[in-house]
């Protein structure tokens, strides 16, 4: 993995990690998605442009 950016990339982490306990996922799960999500946004340049989309989120889901 290349790093472009690593803006924003706390934001992600936190956004996701909360966002998946308050759907109901197990902390656990919910962080490992979380960093994943983080992972892939520090790989693209910018804050708000490098934070995945939910069709993203939904991929990275559909593979843990």
């Amino acid at each position: 993995m290349v790093v472009a950016d690593t803006s924003g990339a706390g934001d992600v982490l936190c956004g996701v990690l909360a966002g998946l306990i308050d759907r109901g996922h197990p902390p656990r799960a919910a962080l490992e998605l979380a960093v994943a999500a983080a992972s892939l946004a520090v790989t693209r340049p910018g804050t708000l442009a490098s934070c995945p989309s939910a069709e993203e989120i939904a991929g990275l889901m559909a593979g843990a």
